[in-house]
């Protein structure tokens, strides 16, 4: 099991390359490629040279020894409007062509839609079944997998968390199963769990290893999207490892936490990024001696 860092808030603040280096320097595995940027027309990845842009990155990484081994596409994937769906559509299947290049094994895309949830739930699956047939296309041309992710939302009335799509662990088999392609698999975010009112070991043992082959680790309070280090809020972190152990997970330990970093300056970020490091150890240490 890797353990993998996203690139998002080191990227951001001291650019990619150097991002690369310190992420290794820290003692990760892997990286996890944020292409959130891509929604910004002046992103790396929607420029011209892009490809030589993804293949500059794949030389940093071996350079460093780590590897890009998953990635997050922009999102989302859809607001309604013509201009923009169409665009983004056309930014993620962009990423997509570009973190295979860089070696990136798993990329998780949102659902098309998943808002609004409750009274929509079989027209926004019969929407999300039309889109991830359409992507998986691009899976196979390119070579990299697709994950679909559980959601959340807001509900602005009663100010709680609620069900979005693929929130229940029954509708997130549903879609993967429904697919049935080796190019879409199940990213389980750990912290919308809690926020839906689950608790993740409960998911993960209802999903299994054959359908969840990705995770975003990060803590929260049940209330908020918190995306902090783990141990850091109230999950059972001793319960998701026994989970994860249970099934026999065989994928990697990705970090979705990089809110953790952003209270600290630049000076102090590498030293926050091995504790990050150190803390993830901790826990694959963890789901190994429950195995």
């Amino acid at each position: 099991m890797l353990l993998v860092q996203q690139t998002d808030v080191t990227a951001a603040r001291f650019g990619m390359e150097k991002a690369i280096e310190m992420i290794a320097h820290a003692g990760f595995d892997g990286l996890d490629y944020s292409a959130f940027g891509m929604l910004n027309d002046d992103d790396p990845l929607n420029q011209s040279d892009y490809i030589a842009y993804a293949k500059n990155l794949k030389s940093k990484a071996d350079s460093c020894g780590i590897k890009f081994v998953q990635a997050h596409a922009p999102f989302p994937s859809s607001k309604g409007e013509n201009e923009f769906d169409k665009t983004v559509k056309e930014r993620i299947i962009r990423s997509m062509e570009a973190c295979a290049i860089m070696g990136v094994e798993i990329i998780v895309v949102h659902p098309k839609q998943h808002l609004p949830y409750m009274s929509n739930v079989e027209a926004l699956f019969d929407i999300n079944m039309e889109f991830y047939s359409e992507m998986i296309a691009y899976g196979e041309k390119f070579g990299i997998r697709i994950a679909t992710e559980n959601m959340f939302q807001y509900d602005e009335h009663r100010r709680i968390m609620r069900d979005s799509t693929c929130a229940s662990p029954q509708e997130f088999c549903k879609y993967i199963d429904t697919v049935n392609s080796p190019y879409l698999t199940g990213c389980l975010d750990i912290g919308h769990c809690g926020l839906c009112g689950r608790e993740p070991q409960d998911i993960i043992r209802y999903m299994g290893s054959d359908r969840i082959s990705c995770l975003h680790i990060h803590d929260n309070n049940y209330m908020t999207d918190n995306h902090t280090l783990p141990c850091t809020r109230g999950l059972n972190w001793n319960e998701i490892c026994k989970a994860l152990a249970d099934i026999g997970y065989r994928g990697h330990f990705t970090y979705e936490a990089d809110n953790f970093l952003k209270a600290y300056d630049n000076c102090f970020i590498a030293t926050a990024l091995k504790f990050m490091h150190d803390t993830g150890r901790y826990l694959i240490e963890k789901i190994n001696s429950y195995k």
